[in-house]
């Protein structure tokens, strides 16, 4: 089922796609009502993909519609051989990248490159390549904090938000994830980390991140991104033992809800990860800019940004690059 509420007429681009009902839900946490939003959509030939999204006071329908036909925009580029690249302000075309470098492969059964890393829709060109840069930067600093190039910094002075009213049942703790030039935009790019440490293990531990060209900004997404991850892993069963191994985003959500392996978070917000005999990551992230635009993103832009320079998101158990060297209980870290 096409939403309606889009008015975009036809959707005949979209036509070998079969769309599932719109899901919705509410849930109450804390006399805080948060109101879930979920689409579906499946094709013959690539399979299928979600776009969900939760928020308060409404059904965020727009913001599921947004990431799902993101999702699309990310399995119709796969198909291609070759992508354009383009200057993320003129939008003019500047050069051209191989698909398998847009979407690489680990060639391993116990790992995989996250496909969606880097990725952002937006109606005008400019603001995808930003909020594509801000994406890549945050996974980049996370792993960055989490291989031990740097120590996590707790966060104390943070206006009260709604987050405040969970205080009961959650310790609620802001983190400094460090901040990184890119050579796109004039300010170096901030990402903070929100945690919320369960006061009784029958609720879910929550974090969350976001990237800024500002800490307040990088705080607000945090947040955001905070009461999404609540919304929907609020009152779901927890595991009870540690999950199967399996090389993808799930996995690494699963893992880090067994209660057992939260001690593994708390160390690396404490530092204890930190390693002054690693060498200094790059300065200046050197950024390019892949179209993903098509028919199928109908009149949206989609922007993935990449750098050499950047640290990969990959899931599983990956030993490339600058995981070569960490302990092996390390090599799930907690993007999912």
């Amino acid at each position: 089922m096409k939403p309606r509420s889009f008015g975009v007429d036809p959707f005949s681009s979209l036509d070998a796609w079969t769309f599932e009902p719109v899901f919705r839900e509410k849930t109450q946490i804390e006399e805080v009502d948060i109101f879930l939003c979920g689409m579906q959509a499946h094709h013959p030939k690539w399979g299928g993909v979600v776009g969900s999204s939760a928020n308060h006071g409404a059904y965020p329908e727009n913001s599921a519609w947004y990431e799902l036909v993101e999702r699309i925009a990310i399995l119709k580029a796969i198909q291609e051989k070759q992508l354009f690249l383009r200057d993320p302000q003129s939008e003019k075309i500047i050069g051209t990248i191989d698909g398998t470098k847009a979407f690489p492969s680990t060639f391993s059964d116990e790992a995989q490159y996250a496909k969606s890393n880097g990725v952002a829709l937006f109606n005008a060109w400019p603001e995808a390549c930003r909020r594509a840069t801000l994406e890549l930067v945050e996974r980049h600093l996370i792993l960055a904090s989490w291989i031990g190039y740097h120590k996590p910094e707790r966060i104390t002075q943070v206006p009260q938000t709604e987050l405040s009213r969970l205080e009961r049942i959650y310790r609620v703790e802001h983190y400094n994830l460090g901040t990184q030039r890119v050579s796109s935009l004039a300010a170096p790019v901030a990402v903070t980390a929100v945690v919320l440490w369960p006061k009784d293990p029958k609720h879910p531990l929550i974090y969350a991140f976001g990237g800024g060209e500002t800490r307040a900004e990088s705080i607000v997404k945090a947040e955001t991104e905070t009461w999404q991850r609540l919304g929907f892993l609020w009152g779901e069963e927890l595991p009870q033992s540690e999950p199967e191994f399996a090389p993808n985003q799930l996995y690494h959500q699963e893992l880090y809800l067994f209660t057992k392996q939260h001690g593994r978070i708390e160390s690396w917000l404490s530092g204890a990860f930190f390693n002054p005999k690693l060498p200094a990551l790059a300065p200046l992230l050197s950024m390019k800019f892949i179209d993903l635009s098509s028919d199928q993103t109908l009149h949206f832009k989609v922007a993935k940004a990449i750098a050499e320079e950047a640290i990969p998101l990959v899931f599983g158990k990956w030993r490339g690059g600058v995981f070569a060297g960490i302990d092996a209980d390390r090599l799930i870290h907690p993007i999912a």
